[in-house]
């Protein structure tokens, strides 16, 4: 969201003063997301279930809402679930690997990670340019839903406690 963040606010004509709040609410909310997720233990199904949810309704919002304020705030949000399950995904791959592969594994991750996102970013962009972007917010409700599905089922399938 960070990156694509902008979009939603020229789309819904945001006054100018609004771009810096905004900017800082979607980058300080990645730090939140960070503190959250010593928070976000596997042991609680209750909680994965409300951050799997709530990654989805706010990711529904880019779809439906056109209130720049409102977008804003699901923006951050997004972020900062975002960050959270990822640190969460990040701490489950080190904790079932032996310290000789940690490095190795994470580095493969972390480079999938981001040819995974340079492909979407580039069909977002088609998306966005030919639909609008709240017909191309459909991919982030997608990628919410498939992030809160692996989240769920992770939890269920596996004792993490």
């Amino acid at each position: 969201m960070k990156t694509f963040g902008p979009l939603w606010q020229l789309a819904l004509a945001a006054p100018v003063g609004l771009y810096g709040l905004a900017n800082a609410a979607v980058l300080s909310a990645g730090g939140i997301g960070s503190l959250l997720s010593a928070r976000l233990t596997l042991a609680k199904p209750a909680t994965i279930v409300g951050v799997a949810g709530l990654l989805v309704a706010t990711s529904l919002t880019l779809v439906f809402v056109r209130n720049a304020v409102v977008v804003i705030l699901a923006q951050g949000v997004l972020v900062a679930g975002g960050v959270g399950v990822s640190m969460v995904f990040t701490r489950l791959l080190h904790d079932s690997l032996p310290s000789g592969v940690r490095a190795g594994a994470a580095s493969g991750v972390g480079a999938l990670s981001s040819m995974a996102f340079v492909f979407f970013a580039l069909l977002f962009g088609v998306v966005s340019q030919h639909a609008g972007v709240f017909r191309a917010g459909w991919m982030v409700v997608g990628v919410a839903l498939l992030a809160g599905a692996l989240l769920v089922t992770v939890d269920v399938d596996r004792d993490f406690i």
